[in-house]
């Protein structure tokens, strides 16, 4: 199941992605800009709690969705892509996002080898 809404949600924002940015329909871009700025608020509440999220994950045997390869490579392209349109502030966000989503990964890991 987590695996379906991570298809579904990421799914969602690269279809919104293209036909936003690349073929220039204007409610799909506002979409895409609205879950990117949601993205970044998170990554915000992230830093900040990430000692209280790590545990968590800890406490509940937390699984990845998908691999984190495949994650990285989809953050990646989204990346890329919006640097190529010239939206480099929403990149910059998004990698933002990508290394806090990275750093909560390790962390994890850490925490998981400690408890166990």
């Amino acid at each position: 199941m987590k695996t379906l809404n991570y298809i579904l949600i990421n799914g969602a924002f690269a279809f919104c992605l293209y036909f936003g940015f690349f073929e220039g329909v204007p409610g799909a871009a506002n979409v895409a800009n609205f879950y990117i700025g949601f993205l970044l608020v998170l990554t915000v509440i992230y830093l900040f709690a990430m000692d209280v999220v790590v545990a968590s994950m800890v406490k509940a045997n937390w699984r990845p969705a998908v691999p984190q390869w495949f994650d990285v490579g989809f953050d990646v392209l989204v990346v890329v892509a919006l640097a190529y349109l010239g939206f480099f502030w929403l990149a910059t966000g998004y990698v933002i996002h990508m290394v806090v989503v990275s750093m909560t990964h390790g962390r994890f890991k850490q925490a998981q080898a400690v408890a166990s």
